[in-house]
């Protein structure tokens, strides 16, 4: 059953928000693992390639819990989502293609893990030492060929970016979730994506913000945001020729006339 309206803008941002999400719960898992291991290594006082854990300690290494919760819920609905809006019968994007594979690497993971600490029979020493073997370079292998496959469809997603760049719910949401949703996933945030979205970068986003605000009718949000254009305007210098240049002057001249007109209307409602 899905969860999302039918609606094409409210998918897309879903997409959104369900890749980054997901991406950045991955991230966590990845760095308790890599915690965890480093841990065991200091206290066994042994390099990590010469570990030799027992069945208890070696499941204790990956959060079961997080690692079902992330697949079952938060990948299987960005799944069934890019599957909604980048597959069809006759051809499927690379988006899609990734997405998919990221599950089925998490279910992969997934079972390995169940299988290690439900089905394995710990009275056989031999049997054991092979699993551990195959176990100590499965979960880094397979963890960071995930994290490597986030990278890969992460750098396809910026290249679709451009066709949302004026759904009015994906440049909303954005604005108002981009900052926290990006934390801790892309070093430079929200930015980022309003590099990849806009030829204008950050200055074209907000002001895009701002439109799509103002046209809905929310002032105090169209205000807010033409306000940061400007700022982001001040804090980093555009193209100093070209098209690039014009384009910029054209977004800022647009938001600055909007952000005084804003303030004009409210000064005169104040003063009636």
């Amino acid at each position: 059953m899905r969860t999302y309206s039918t609606a094409p803008e409210e998918r897309r941002w879903v997409l959104i928000r369900g890749f980054y999400s997901s991406w950045k719960r991955f991230l966590l898992l990845f760095e308790e693992y890599e915690r965890r291991v480093k841990a065991f290594s200091v206290r066994y006082k042994t390099e990590r390639s010469r570990l030799r854990l027992s069945p208890d300690d070696l499941g204790t290494l990956i959060d079961f819990k997080a690692l079902e919760g992330l697949r079952d819920r938060e990948v299987s609905l960005l799944r069934e989502t890019s599957h909604d809006l980048f597959r069809s019968r006759d051809a499927t994007d690379r988006f899609d293609n990734l997405v998919s594979i990221i599950y089925h690497e998490l279910s992969a993971l997934k079972e390995e893990h169940y299988t290690l600490r439900e089905e394995f029979v710990r009275e056989e020493e031999i049997e054991y030492d092979l699993f551990y073997r195959e176990v100590n370079e499965y979960y880094p292998k397979r963890l960071r060929h995930i994290r490597n496959l986030y990278e890969k469809a992460d750098r396809r997603l910026r290249e679709l970016l451009p066709a949302m760049a004026e759904d009015p719910v994906v440049v909303r949401s954005l604005y108002l979730f981009g900052p926290g949703l990006l934390r801790g996933v892309l070093q430079g945030g929200l930015e980022d994506l309003y590099a990849s979205m806009y030829p204008g970068g950050a200055v074209e986003g907000l002001a895009a913000a701002g439109d799509s605000f103002l046209r809905a009718g929310f002032r105090e949000e169209a205000e807010e945001a033409y306000g940061r254009c400007l700022a982001a305007a001040e804090s980093a210098p555009g193209p100093s020729k070209g098209k690039g240049r014009r384009r910029r002057e054209d977004v800022l001249e647009g938001a600055r006339g909007r952000l005084e007109a804003i303030r004009a209307e409210r000064a005169a409602e104040g003063a009636a």
